[in-house]
């Protein structure tokens, strides 16, 4: 596995994590105080998100970092 294939699947693990709450893109930025871009780019793999947003996110979804990047498939 690359580093494009691991950006991937942390973003389909973020896009299910989010989906299984019943949120939006927008929703999901807001709460991380992010623009919606950002969100869609990081679900799309197209973008290295921080640490910090990982956190915001997870945060979000009320999970951990690690399940966050272990993906909901491995819970």
């Amino acid at each position: 596995m690359n580093f494009d294939d691991t950006r991937l699947e942390i973003g389909a693990g973020i896009r299910e994590w989010r989906t299984r709450l019943h949120l939006t893109q927008k929703e999901l930025a807001k709460a991380a105080k992010v623009h919606v871009n950002a969100v869609g780019r990081v679900e799309r793999g197209e973008a290295n998100p921080t640490l910090k947003l990982l956190w915001k996110i997870a945060n979000k979804l009320k999970i951990s970092v690690v399940q966050l990047l272990l993906g909901p498939a491995r819970e």
